[in-house]
């Protein structure tokens, strides 16, 4: 409907219509939920939609610092980064070293894994 209005030289404008923000022009809408997250974006969902409405409220899990820094620095040469399951954190060896864990390898581009590959051992084995 949007990109047919916009084909035909119209644009929404919630300030038109006298609104600061679009989700203040939403809460005019009885029969549309917004859910927000800290440090996200909302959801718009019907009323009804209550258990999508309670997933999408509930807090971000978030991301351990050491496996952060795993993935973001690479300040050394002929060191590599492994998951360790056995001590459940990230070890740093020297590059030909044999010790068990997950490589895991610089993330260049856009790099989409879970959690569960990088427990399987599957993430950024070469």
């Amino acid at each position: 409907m949007l990109a047919d209005a916009k084909l035909d030289g119209h644009e929404f404008s919630e300030s038109i219509l006298g609104f600061r923000k679009f989700t203040d022009f939403i809460r005019t809408i009885p029969d549309v939920a917004i859910q927000g997250r800290s440090g996200s974006d909302v959801l718009l969902a019907p009323v009804t939609a209550s258990e999508l409405l309670a997933a999408y409220a509930a807090p971000l899990p978030r991301l351990r610092r050491d496996f952060w820094r795993a993935f973001i620095e690479f300040r050394w040469k002929a060191v590599v980064r492994l998951y360790d399951p056995e001590e459940d954190r990230i070890v740093h060896v020297e590059a030909g070293v044999q010790r068990p864990g997950s490589r895991l390898s610089r993330c260049r581009g856009r790099c989409r894994f879970s959690a569960q590959d990088l427990f399987r051992g599957t993430v950024g084995d070469g």
